[in-house]
């Protein structure tokens, strides 16, 4: 299986705005995660929305926390937790070009005080240990040659919080049927399958919520008005570093 160098992936993003911009409303919906298509959804940016809605809630954000955007795009989901929660965010990409877009997207939402960005590799940031409290990774921790390196940076730069437990939380619909449980498998698999994964992650005092939706063919208009069936699927990790140990916090 090939694997892609960060310049082959920052290229991808760099020429790849157009598309966004034609097919997922990119200026408008700062996105380019899939949508969640619930009752009350009445447009694809209002589905896309939903998913940072959905997420944010599950990681159960607070004006305190201090999060990380590993993978941020163009801003989209930073800018929608520093505005719904007023916490501060700093979102990282391998894109100069998104870089510069997200900072402009945060400049006209009146929120270059609470959303920053920075051109960097999620799996070796150079950020001091325990400089988040919360690290939201929406549909980027794919990209990642080495997931073993991702879960270890992550854990590194995460603020020690409270008595050690590890959730993993998995929710989706999987009344799609049988090959959509398949994929729900596989993809689980290929996330925690590393070597160093498998050996250490049960040791490591986490909180790991790893989210896994599959919108059903009737409720992902997207394509289903298109008769089609195909499925969609979004992960996000949403991770939290927890134990008791006082830190510094610097926004």
């Amino acid at each position: 299986m090939k694997k892609f160098t960060n310049r082959e992936i920052a290229d991808y993003y760099d020429q790849t705005v157009t598309h966004y911009r034609t097919f997922w409303a990119l200026d408008q919906s700062l996105a380019i995660h899939y949508g969640i298509w619930q009752p009350g959804i009445g447009n694809f940016r209002q589905s896309l929305e939903n998913t940072n809605r959905i997420l944010a809630e599950t990681a159960g954000i607070k004006q305190s926390d201090y999060i990380l955007d590993a993978g941020c795009g163009v801003g989209g989901s930073a800018i929608y937790l520093a505005k719904q929660y007023g916490c501060h965010v700093k979102g990282i990409t391998l894109s100069e070009k998104q870089v510069r877009l997200a900072r402009e997207n945060a400049e006209k939402n009146n929120l270059s005080a609470l959303v920053s960005f920075e051109n960097k590799d999620y799996c070796a940031t150079g950020y001091s240990e325990g400089s988040f409290d919360l690290l939201w990774a929406l549909e980027s921790v794919g990209t990642a040659v080495k997931k073993g390196a991702f879960i270890k940076e992550s854990y590194r730069i995460l603020i020690i919080l409270k008595p050690a437990t590890l959730i993993p939380i998995i929710a989706g619909s999987l009344k799609t049927g049988l090959i959509t449980g398949l994929l729900l498998i596989w993809i689980v698999w290929k996330i925690l399958s590393t070597e160093w994964l498998k050996r250490d992650l049960i040791k490591l005092p986490l909180r790991i919520i790893l989210q896994t939706l599959y919108p059903r063919p009737d409720v992902c208009s997207l394509f289903h008005s298109r008769g089609t069936l195909q499925q969609s699927c979004i992960t996000c990790f949403i991770m939290q570093r927890l134990f008791l140990k006082p830190t510094t916090k610097h926004h």
